[in-house]
Formats: C-alpha cells, sequence, structure tokens
C-alpha cells in the first residue's frame, strides 16, 4: 500500500487540540502524520467533514443485530423484558427438532454477528466490546475489518454446576490462537446470575490471564432490590426459570460489593450501572485506572430509568465508556449516535468529553489504547468521517456534536471499509483506495 492522504475540514486527532483544513497521512495501513501541512503524496479531499479515529463501542450484544425494532414497549419493566428477549431466542429456535436449534446456534447466530459488525462498521466503529453467548469460532469467520473482544459469557447460579461452565471458558480461551483483532475477556453476566464465590473464580481466572471483565451492575431498580431483600420480580423471574437458589445472594448487600470484587480484576467494564450510588461513583473513580463504567444511552432511554449520573460520575473523575447494547433495545449499533443522543440529554456535558467517551476512553477501557483511541503516529489507521453542518462555528468540537450529521464514512488499517453516502465525497473514488 503505497503513502496517502486524507484532507478534511476538521481533523479530531483526540490526545490533542482539533486541526482546521488539515491532512491525515495513511502509509503501510498505520498514520504517518497529522497536520496542517500538505504531505508529498496522493491527497483525497473530503470537503465538509470532520475526521476522528475509529469510534469505540464498548458494549453490545452482537446476537441480537437481525432484530429490527427493539423488543417490547418503552419502559417495559427489565424482567418483561428478559422473558420478550427469552421468546425472541425461542422463536429463533423452533422448528420442531434437534436439527433447527444447531442451525440457530450455528449459522443463523453467525449471520447475526456479520451483520452487527457490519453496522458497526457502517456507523463508524472500529474497535468493539461484545458479550459472546457462543463459542469463538462464531466471530473468528465474521470478524473482518473490525477490532473485537469478545467477553465470553458466564451463567453459573447456584442452582446449576459452575465447573463446567468456567472450565468451557477456559477451554475457549486456550483455544484461540493470537489475533491482534481478536482478543479475548470474560463477562460474569449480573449479581442475579453470577454468585459471588462463583465471581471470584471468574476474577481468579482473569487474572491468570491478564483478561478483561464486563459486568452488568446496578441495571435496575429489580435487581437493587433482589440484593437488598431477595424478593421481587427478578427473584420470580429466576424461579420460574428453575434457577433461583437462596444461599446465592447475600441478603442485604449492594452493587458495591460486587464493584470491590471487580476492582481486583486487571481491567473491569461496569456496565450500565443506571442506579449505582454516589459512594459507588467515589468507588469507580478511585480505580479509574482499571475500572471503567460504560453507559448506553439510547438503552437507558428506552427503559425510561431516572436520569443518569453521568455529570456526577464525570465530576468525580470515573472513567466513561459509551456502548450501543443490542438491537433489542436500541434501534442501531451507531455509537455516533449515541453522543448525538446523549449530548442532547446532558447539555452540561462538555463536547470534548462525549468524543473521548467514543474514543480513547473506550479503547482504555478495551486494553487497546495502543492501538485506537486517537489519530497518532504508529497507530493502525482506523478512522470515521462524520458529516459537518453548512455553517460553521469557531468552535470544531461545538459543531461535530452539537450540529454534526452523521456518519459517511469509515477507514480500518487504511482501508475504506464502509461508506453510508458517498456521493458526499464526489472527489474520493472508494474503489481507487491502495
Amino acid at each position: 500500500m503505497t503513502a496517502f492522504a486524507l484532507h478534511a475540514r476538521y481533523v479530531v486527532p483526540v490526545d490533542r487540540p482539533p486541526l482546521t483544513n488539515a491532512y491525515v497521512t495513511i502509509d503501510q495501513g498505520r498514520f504517518r502524520d497529522c497536520s496542517t501541512r500538505r504531505p508529498d503524496c496522493r491527497v483525497c479531499e473530503l470537503g465538509y467533514v470532520a475526521l476522528l479515529p475509529g469510534l469505540v463501542n464498548a458494549h453490545t450484544h452482537l446476537e441480537f443485530s437481525l432484530i429490527e425494532t427493539p423488543l417490547g414497549s418503552r419502559g417495559l419493566p427489565l424482567t418483561e423484558w428478559i422473558r420478550s428477549l427469552l421468546a425472541y431466542r425461542a422463536r429463533t429456535r423452533t422448528g420442531g427438532d434437534h436439527e433447527d436449534q444447531q442451525a440457530y446456534t450455528g449459522s443463523e447466530r453467525k449471520r447475526a454477528i456479520a451483520s452487527g459488525m457490519e453496522q458497526c462498521l457502517r456507523h463508524g466503529a472500529t474497535t468493539v466490546g461484545e458479550i459472546g453467548t457462543c463459542s469463538f469460532a462464531c466471530y473468528k469467520e465474521a470478524a473482518h475489518g473490525i477490532d473485537l473482544t469478545v467477553f465470553l459469557e458466564v451463567l453459573a447460579p447456584a442452582a446449576k454446576a459452575h465447573d463446567n461452565v468456567l472450565d468451557a471458558v477456559r477451554e475457549q480461551i486456550d483455544g484461540l490462537a493470537a489475533k491482534a483483532h481478536l482478543t479475548a475477556g470474560i463477562s460474569p453476566h449480573a449479581p442475579y446470575t453470577v454468585p459471588m464465590h462463583v465471581l471470584e473464580e471468574v476474577i481468579a481466572l482473569a487474572r491468570s490471564r491478564n483478561m478483561a471483565l464486563a459486568m452488568h451492575v446496578a441495571e435496575s431498580e429489580e435487581e437493587l432490590q433482589l440484593l437488598h431483600t431477595g424478593a421481587g420480580p427478578l427473584r420470580e423471574l429466576l424461579v420460574e426459570r428453575h434457577v433461583w437458589s437462596p444461599e446465592s445472594l447475600p441478603i442485604g448487600s449492594r452493587p458495591l460489593a460486587y464493584l470491590a470484587a471487580l476492582s481486583r480484576a486487571p481491567r473491569a467494564l461496569v456496565i450500565h450501572g443506571n442506579y449505582l450510588r454516589q459512594d459507588e461513583l467515589d468507588f469507580l473513580a478511585l480505580h479509574r485506572h482499571r475500572m471503567t463504567l460504560v453507559y448506553c444511552p439510547r438503552t437507558h432511554a428506552f427503559f425510561q430509568h431516572p436520569a443518569y449520573p453521568l455529570v456526577e460520575a464525570l465530576r468525580r473523575g470515573v472513567r466513561v465508556a459509551l456502548g450501543t447494547d443490542s438491537r433489542a433495545s436500541n434501534p442501531d449499533l451507531s455509537v455516533w449516535n449515541e453522543v448525538r443522543f446523549g449530548a442532547v440529554r446532558h447539555p452540561e456535558v462538555p463536547p470534548e468529553a462525549w468524543i473521548r467517551m467514543a474514543t480513547s476512553d473506550g479503547a482504555m477501557a478495551l486494553g487497546r489504547a495502543a492501538e485506537a483511541g486517537s489519530i497518532a503516529s504508529g497507530k493502525p489507521a482506523n478512522l470515521v468521517a462524520i458529516r459537518l453542518p453548512d455553517t460553521l462555528s469557531r468552535d470544531p468540537m461545538e459543531d461535530l456534536v452539537a450540529s454534526g450529521g452523521p456518519v459517511v464514512a469509515t477507514w480500518y488499517r487504511g482501508h475504506a471499509a464502509s461508506s453510508t453516502s458517498p456521493e458526499n465525497f464526489p472527489t474520493l473514488e472508494y474503489d481507487a483506495l491502495p
């Protein structure tokens, strides 16, 4: 691949201030330079767009990427939504025989995962944190043009033996050949599906392999009720599913106990955290070097939770990344749409913070800061182009976040990976790029 450059109205390196009328030079699939000086190589004129490093989707469930609209109605209680999700899985498995069930776990799920990856790329995300409910084989064939961290999900209620679950996770991890674009993590699902003694074993496994964890914590009021009293709608659901065991949950506990356990992992992503208290946010801030809170703005709004504690978290110094959750609770897999939506919901949060949440902070959370999150010399050339408004102000970041348009193109390691609106680039021929 010969060197070439992309010229845009704005370039946002993230690790330094934005540049106006700047060039990003790419050589052998990596960033060579980013400056306002015209380089001595072929230049592709992009016009009124902003170039950012490829976005980071820190949390998603790709297996639901074929769902066209979110399941259920807005404001549906989490337990009812889970029932809808289980019913969706059951419908996709039906057909009358074991072979049809195998088709779902095999080809159908692979198709959903491949579609989800394509959707992420089309919307500008080149780095993704995925909750994996199937083997790495589902991802090895589909993972192309994207850097993927697959957090293998652990569901181990005490009513079921968990040794086999952890053995299967170990086998999967040990069998994954080293690949730069595909890495492994572990996802102990939630406090109500992973007892504390199992969580401790998962953390020990993560420490022995230097792996990241991702866990849903403080996601709903039903979860807090179950932790505090051992009763409520979540207990009813677990009883209904034959996975409730009273001794598995320390009654009178809080999310803080699970945060304390997760802080001993090499890295931990605290997913959602919709109902974290101030002392729990303080704990995350204290451990920000290895813990990240992952906010999914449109999923949060879909369930109509109370206002998200984003301002309080950022004020305390919590590292926050962004995720899309899944198509089961979100209309698309666009991290950029999460930025635009969240900026309206939280106007007091500066645009620079939203860009960091969607890039460098997500990369840090996934342990990929050396290869993603900023436009820096030597890093893989992952980029996204965002359409700018016709009338620009004097503040590039304000133009980008408050008034910016959609994602129009994505590059992965120097190659044009996706273009949603190629007519926006009349001088750029995508197929001609090296």
